[in-house]
């Protein structure tokens, strides 16, 4: 079976690349990851435990519908462009995010003393910092937003380069992004690095989609070799004497693969296990800020194994759904974000906004293999919407600013430095 479903799901990526030519589709996107990892399992069907048909077919049926459903989305939307005629499509630079990153640094050693607070010194330093956070309740707090706001200036930063080309916005971009990589790697978590890669991989691929083939190598490579060093460093805290270099290497494979394979092989047995990776508990933190007292639970799954001596306890996006909403209801909800997410990348393919949204959006369909970011993540989207939208109301205000007083500004000889720049799209 898995075979089968590894040959329909290439097919599929075939027909949506021919039918968008665009590497950056959401419809492309999701028929990319999934058909990565059914190919990583054809490869490694010897290795897991017996993958059973039928929820194997879900798995290619949940990608089919959301590619289906963002791919008619996308498409009707364009046609009705084509229809009225509009202004040429442009990107506009974002003057603010020089200042968003002066602020970033700023705050930037608050939140590693914040990090370093309290912690024993007697282990692996950003070991016990993930320990801590797994054990933390309550969203993160007020750095979990300034993390939240680094990535977001990261991609503008990178898109004020791409749409200017300038030295100084290249700098800006590399600090820019080594700021949000310095916050990501003092979470503690792999995966924050590994999101802000994946995140500027899809901002840059929409804008010089005739680089995307090396870009997405690039992505593959630099996500993989964090995820191998983080699990060196953080999980297995660089023991290698226990933990050989393959045993890391496979546990890094199982970290793309393993949800499948508990999902596919294991699926009645984690029907029976809880799910607090729901809607609730994503809006929990804003719960708790009229009702303290509330009681949190663990939204981490029990483990189980899914070859001799390789646990996981991620199950891919469908279990919750599927256990929140029945199967009607997990693919109902999937149409429904697959043509959210078609609008959305329809209207970053000209605005540097929905651009950003976009990407960020994205991560949501890379991670769609290990859990629900979609739902769930409904408040993390949400908080993504207000900062892209407050960084864009800045923009519009500056320019507004500058164009009220261009005639002082010339006559300061400031407006050189300020004047809007665009990028024009085909």
């Amino acid at each position: 079976m898995i075979y089968f479903v590894t040959i329909i799901s290439f097919l599929s990526v075939v027909v949506f690349l021919k039918i968008t030519r665009s590497l950056s589709s959401p419809c492309v996107l999701m028929s990319l990851t999934w058909t990565g990892v059914f190919i990583g399992l054809s490869l490694n069907v010897d290795f897991y435990d017996d993958l059973q048909p039928i929820p194997l077919f879900y798995l290619l049926l949940g990608s089919l519908i959301f590619s289906t459903s963002s791919f008619i989305f996308q498409t009707s939307y364009q046609k009705r462009q084509n229809k009225v005629k509009i202004a040429n499509k442009t990107f506009e630079r974002n003057p603010m995010i020089p200042f968003f990153i002066f602020i970033l640094i700023i705050l930037l050693p608050f939140y590693i003393r914040s990090q370093l607070a309290d912690l024993s010194g007697v282990s692996n330093t950003l070991r016990e910092i993930r320990l801590a956070s797994l054990a933390a309740t309550g969203g993160g707090g007020f750095f979990a937003n300034v993390f939240l706001l680094s990535e977001v200036v990261s991609i503008f930063a990178l898109l004020n380069y791409l749409i200017s080309g300038r030295k100084y916005d290249l700098i800006l971009y590399l600090v820019g992004l080594s700021v949000a990589f310095l916050y990501g790697g003092f979470s503690g978590a792999k995966g924050t690095i590994i999101n802000i890669l994946i995140a500027n991989y899809v901002a840059f691929i929409v804008l010089r989609p005739k680089r995307a083939v090396l870009t997405t190598i690039f992505a593959l490579v630099a996500s993989f070799a964090v995820l191998f060093l983080g699990l060196y460093f953080i999980n297995f805290a660089a023991n290698s004497t226990t933990y050989s270099f393959d045993y890391i290497a496979h546990t890094a494979i199982n970290y793309f693969l393993g949800g499948t394979v508990a999902f596919s092989a294991h699926y009645f047995t984690i029907l029976s296990f809880e799910n607090h990776q729901n809607i609730q508990t994503a809006w929990s933190s804003i719960f708790r800020i009229f009702e303290p007292g509330t009681n949190t639970t663990s939204i981490h799954y029990p483990f189980i194994q899914i070859a001799p001596g390789y646990p996981t306890n991620v199950f891919t996006m469908y279990f919750p759904l599927i256990k929140e909403y029945t199967l009607v209801g997990c693919f109902t909800v999937v149409a429904i974000f697959g043509m959210m997410f078609g609008w959305v990348y329809f209207r970053a393919r000209s605005s540097s906004s929905y651009l950003v949204l976009y990407s960020l959006f994205s991560l949501s369909i890379f991670q769609s293999i290990f859990s629900d970011l979609f739902l769930y993540a409904s408040l993390l989207i949400t908080k993504y919407i207000i900062v892209i939208a407050l960084l864009s109301f800045a923009s519009k205000a500056y320019y507004k600013y500058v164009a009220k007083n261009r005639n002082s500004l010339n006559n300061m000889g400031k407006l050189g430095k300020s004047k809007l720049v665009l990028y024009k799209t085909d």
